[in-house]
């Protein structure tokens, strides 16, 4: 496939390194142009510079006979406008990342008559696996497929379970019809089991299924976890704005630690159900006055990826039972 991907930042980075591994046409759009430099020591493609908004710069980086036009600016502005230009031209599907609500079209009918095939938001994304992780305290990671109706969870299994020492022939019969283990990881090897295969103790099995099925499979086999009622959170950002939208139709309670008082503030006013502090969230002694110890989930979405990880450290240490970072 010819693509064309606009913005050479971390997103347009990551998803043209994916794609020329799978062998398609690659040419980005940058403004930059010593960005071209690093992206083109990593990946096999072409570069244009300029504004991803211009005419003139789609056509020369031959937008009108893409297979795909993938907006990833810094700039939900540029990435909109863009798409639309890129529709309009002939690309045959364009796919744009957008991050403020306020950008967000009510219908898909109203977004592909903009000429837009699809919104991506990575925040929004990145809070629906917190969810997803929330939902399955002990899992692993967890996976979603068909919009959320379907998902793949990693499990690490128990000695106590009755998983251990079954065969794979007699999963379906002992754990669903509508189950279906189809990676089992042992010893730091991953394979695809068949029939004969037995799972043990200490594998972490990859098991996909609808989400009623699922949970009664976590019922069944002493890998259920106590369901997550409470929650700490630190950091109030982007993420955490879509996060807790989508807590608040699940009941959990919630504190969120944010040293930024328009921040602070700013998720106040949006959710007024959230106990809001206005602290440093990593500091030690600010989690250990907030009662972490007390909490079924801690969640660190600071921004920094050393102090999230210090934080998630410190409310493991505490005792907390699920730590997501």
């Amino acid at each position: 496939m010819q693509i064309v991907i606009a913005g050479a930042g971390k997103y347009g980075r990551t998803i043209a390194g994916e794609l020329a591994a799978e062998g398609h046409d690659l040419t980005i759009i940058e403004k930059e142009g010593e960005w071209f430099e690093d992206i083109m020591e990593e990946v096999d493609l072409s570069g244009v510079v300029g504004n991803a908004a211009s005419y003139e710069v789609q056509l020369e980086a031959g937008v009108s006979q893409a297979d795909a036009f993938l907006a990833m600016t810094g700039s939900d502005e540029i990435n909109l406008i863009s798409s639309i230009l890129a529709q309009s031209l002939g690309a045959k599907k364009t796919i744009a990342r957008v991050v403020n609500p306020d950008y967000s079209p009510p219908t898909a009918a109203f977004r592909q008559g903009l000429g837009i095939g699809a919104l991506i938001n990575p925040n929004l994304e990145s809070a629906k696996e917190i969810m997803r992780m929330l939902r399955y305290p002990s899992a692993i990671s967890v996976e979603s497929f068909f919009r959320g109706r379907v998902h793949i969870v990693a499990v690490r299994v128990p000695e106590d379970s009755i998983l251990t020492g079954m065969r794979l022939l007699d999963f379906k019969n002992r754990c669903g019809d509508d189950l279906m283990v189809c990676v089992i990881r042992r010893q730091g090897q991953v394979f695809i089991p068949d029939g004969s295969s037995v799972i043990l103790a200490g594998d972490t099995i990859h098991v996909t299924g609808k989400v009623d099925a699922l949970q009664s499979f976590y019922e069944q086999t002493n890998t259920k976890a106590p369901k997550i009622k409470n929650v700490l959170i630190t950091g109030g950002g982007a993420i955490a704005y879509w996060l807790l939208g989508l807590m608040n139709k699940q009941r959990y309670s919630v504190k969120l630690i944010e040293r930024d008082r328009n921040m602070a503030e700013f998720v106040y006013q949006h959710y007024p159900w959230v106990d809001v502090i206005r602290a440093d969230g990593t500091d030690q002694r600010v989690l250990e006055e907030s009662n972490i110890q007390h909490y079924d989930a801690f969640i660190s979405l600071t921004g920094i990826d050393e102090e999230n990880v210090l934080a998630s450290w410190v409310a493991s240490h505490k005792g907390v039972p699920k730590t997501i970072t």
